[in-house]
């Protein structure tokens, strides 16, 4: 299973949360919308099963992109679902 996740969830600075019924990557630096995601980063940390230098590569990546110093919030996900067709569930504003 680690293998597998490392070899078609790394997107080459960050972790996909995952994809969609047809294949299309969700989290992924090529989507338009939710291009990272900051449940895949933490989990690569959290559960100690994420290659050492990709985590800490997509935390950089996530703290880089979703804390906004301004506004004092950290963000789930960015940007975010407004336009798409496709159904990502819950998370899909």
């Amino acid at each position: 299973l680690k293998r597998a996740l490392e070899s078609t969830a790394w997107d080459g600075e960050w972790y996909r949360r995952g994809s969609f019924d047809d294949g299309t990557p969700l989290g992924s630096r090529t989507s338009q919308e939710c291009k990272i995601d900051s449940i895949a980063q933490s989990w690569s940390v959290l559960s100690g099963e994420g290659d050492p230098a990709r985590s800490t590569t997509a935390m950089q990546q996530a703290t880089k992109l979703l804390v906004d110093d301004h506004l004092k919030i950290v963000k789930l996900f960015t940007p975010p679902f407004s336009k798409t067709d496709k159904d990502p569930g819950y998370i899909k504003s």
